[in-house]
């Protein structure tokens, strides 16, 4: 059942990668002059769903191009005028509740170190 759900996910992030393409040539044919933000070559998986997933992600942003490009990339969950809310809503497109619940910042609690 796994390896089927792990299918399917796969057959929907193509589809998607081949919607993001055609939305980016339509806005390039609306807006000529707007830049475009695109999802970063090689970006992993949405949200991460297990520790090897985190870790895929973290040796993705290791690289200062890669970093740089998700920030922007990730850069459109921020609303100005509500960081807070713009926090949760990042947080919820990039992690898992049941993988968030395994780290804290520090360790604490018996939970793994999500810091540097």
């Amino acid at each position: 059942m796994c390896n089927d759900l792990k299918k399917q996910l796969s057959e929907v992030n193509s589809k998607l990668d081949f919607c993001l393409i055609n939305q980016e040539k339509l806005s390039k044919f609306l807006i000529p002059g707007e830049k475009v933000i695109k999802r970063p070559t090689g970006f992993p998986s949405l949200p991460v769903q297990s520790d090897q997933e985190l870790h895929a992600l973290e040796t993705f942003l290791k690289n200062d191009a890669n970093l740089s490009a998700a920030a922007m990339y990730l850069g459109r969950f921020i609303n100005k005028s509500n960081y807070d809310g713009s926090v949760k809503k990042l947080l919820k497109s990039v992690i898992c509740n049941d993988v968030a619940n395994k780290y804290s910042f520090s360790g604490a609690k018996r939970k793994k170190n999500l810091s540097l």
